[in-house]
């Protein structure tokens, strides 16, 4: 407390759930779904996947809005490379992540399109280089090269969704909105980080096709909350592509 500290919200706790070791999911969205289920269980708050496949599935989908009424908010990276945004980002419900790079320009390797609710730091990242360390012993060095992705675009958002969290307090949250739905806690941090931005360095032609802007922590935790019961729930995530408006 009072001092400086690296990262977005490094007093947050992290649950690992391991489902495969590639980034694409096509061929584990079962796990995935049990994974989310396992998350709900659990008592999380936020969920962080950094994961995508190019197919949707209904069942991933159900799992997506059982965490949603559940009162989880669930943040995906909308992926890189394939152009066009992956499930279950590609979903409603959630928030998808898309990339910037430095100047706020928008990462031309990051996925696109009107399923992308806002960006993120996802190109030129300084990152730790991963080492084995004792436990209580961190590592220091920095990698030689930049890493690039909107998973850390999506780790970032992940991050600012736990401090509003704990900027409004969790429980108070509930309070507020559990005669009403749990699920206006995800609607809300949605709603307001997607209102909440910085203005991205956009064409012409990228408008429509990176979100609302950039994600600014700051004024997410400033920005007023909604009224409990003056929202409206989104479409179903397998259903109609929802905007996320209020």
């Amino acid at each position: 407390q009072g001092g400086p500290f690296y990262g977005v919200a490094p007093g947050a706790q992290i649950i690992p759930f391991r489902v495969t070791d590639s980034v694409m999911i096509d061929h584990v969205q079962d796990k995935v779904r049990d994974a989310m289920k396992a998350a709900i269980d659990k008592g999380c708050h936020v969920v962080n996947i950094s994961l995508g496949a190019l197919r949707p599935s209904k069942e991933l989908a159900a799992a997506l809005d059982a965490a949603y009424d559940a009162g989880l908010i669930v943040i995906c990276a909308a992926g890189q490379v394939w152009g066009e945004v992956i499930y279950p980002g590609r979903f409603n419900r959630c928030v998808t992540m898309g990339g910037v790079g430095p100047g706020l320009k928008p990462w031309r390797s990051a996925a696109k399109g009107v399923y992308v609710d806002l960006c993120g730091p996802a190109d030129s990242i300084r990152r730790i280089l991963a080492e084995s360390w004792p436990p209580k012993k961190s590592a220091i060095r920095m990698e030689d090269k930049p890493g690039d992705g909107t998973s850390y675009a999506t780790a970032c958002c992940a991050g600012a969704a736990a401090l509003w969290l704990a900027w409004h307090g969790v429980d108070a949250l509930r309070d507020k909105c559990g005669s009403s739905g749990l699920w206006q806690i995800p609607k809300a941090f949605k709603y307001l980080a997607m209102k909440s931005v910085t203005p991205g360095t956009w064409t012409a032609d990228d408008r429509g096709n990176y979100g609302t802007g950039v994600l600014n922590i700051e004024a997410i935790l400033k920005a007023p909350l909604p009224d409990a019961g003056t929202m409206r729930a989104e479409n179903l995530a397998y259903g109609v592509f929802d905007d996320g408006s209020l």
